[in-house]
């Protein structure tokens, strides 16, 4: 088996031992019973209040973008639809490249600068998630062992993220000084790889510009919060949908740990790791393995299917497929790139 290969036996056994972890401590007569109190009318909502946080998603990136080049929203947003989308169906978050790639033919923004952006966004996404994690967690009972377990992986992955903010923050602050670090360590190179070298750290520097300490900085972080708080308000609605105890913190905390934990490695679309992490929040606040199962089912088709399905028809109205991807020859046109733009404007 080669590296590939053995990589995604890894990532599909591990979704494979959460659905056996989660298969196993379910009673299905319960299972069944949680399963009928679902009001299917709350599902048209819940899909919406998704899609919604997308459209946020495509404006905050279109902001971080601007510095670099000016990005209609319609375009970012349904960039982000089909890097979603191929993330649903590719493992190991393959989406983050597909994005960069798609945008970057479309735009002719350097591939490195994209990713860059893209490596920020996670960046605001993980500490916007742990700030929800650690005010929900007080709210938890004391008793809970999870929970103890829980904060301390917080503790980690805070310090974790901390730190890689802190770099960002520091590279924008004092590139001049950053970037004589790497040439000094470049220059034990032979010169091509020195010279590539310092052209990523300038196309990296280039995609930091709209980290400017000013209104534009923050209402970037504004719209992260604003992305966040959509998602964890079909998380919200969610539990009305199955007349299950409803509060803002199990909510809060259900789309963190379920978020933070879809870094696992595991099958393309998170399939079971999902699943398991609602049980484990769900457990922390005194829920049942049988209702957090059937939350989590539903909740996660509400979230694949849509953004699958606008994704691939977004990717088919540009002109791409999964195999002009993988090869890197697109057959797309100005005028098909003009079209979806229109379109995602209708849809919006």
């Amino acid at each position: 088996m080669d590296r590939k290969g053995f990589s995604m036996a890894i990532a599909i056994g591990m979704s494979a031992l959460a659905i056996a972890y989660v298969a196993a401590k379910v009673d299905w007569g319960l299972l069944r019973d949680s399963a009928n109190r679902l009001h299917l009318g709350y599902i048209p909502l819940l899909i919406a209040v998704y899609m919604l946080g997308h459209i946020l998603r495509g404006v905050r990136w279109m902001w971080m973008l601007q510095p670099v080049k000016k990005i209609p929203v319609s375009t970012t947003t349904g960039v982000v639809l089909i890097g979603y989308m191929a993330n649903n169906l590719l493992p190991f978050r393959l989406g983050e490249f597909v994005r960069a790639f798609l945008m970057g033919r479309i735009s002719s923004i350097k591939n490195i600068t994209l990713l860059s952006s893209i490596g920020a966004e996670r960046v605001m996404d993980g500490l916007t998630l742990l700030a929800f994690l650690s005010f929900s967690l007080s709210f938890a009972p004391a008793q809970q062992a999870s929970a103890s377990r829980i904060s301390e992986a917080a503790a980690l992955a805070t310090l974790l993220f901390v730190c890689v903010a802190s770099t960002i923050l520091l590279m924008r602050v004092w590139p001049q000084a950053f970037r004589r670090i790497v040439k000094i360590a470049a220059g034990r190179l032979p010169n091509a790889l020195s010279e590539k070298a310092m052209s990523v750290v300038e196309s990296i520097l280039e995609s930091l510009e709209f980290v400017r300490f000013d209104w534009r900085f923050a209402r970037i972080l504004g719209m992260s919060l604003a992305v966040w708080l959509t998602e964890a308000a079909m998380f919200y609605l969610g539990l009305f949908a199955f007349d299950f105890p409803a509060s803002i913190e199990l909510a809060l905390f259900t789309l963190a740990v379920v978020n933070l934990g879809v870094l696992i490695p595991s099958a393309p679309g998170y399939v079971g790791i999902f699943q398991l992490g609602t049980v484990a929040a769900f457990s922390v606040f005194g829920l049942s393995t049988e209702n957090a199962t059937v939350y989590s089912v539903v909740i996660h088709l509400c979230q694949y299917l849509p953004v699958t399905l606008t994704g691939l028809f977004l990717l088919t109205r540009f002109g791409y497929s999964f195999q002009d991807l993988a090869n890197r020859q697109p057959k797309t046109s100005a005028a098909s790139i003009l079209e979806v733009t229109h379109l995602v404007e209708v849809v919006k």
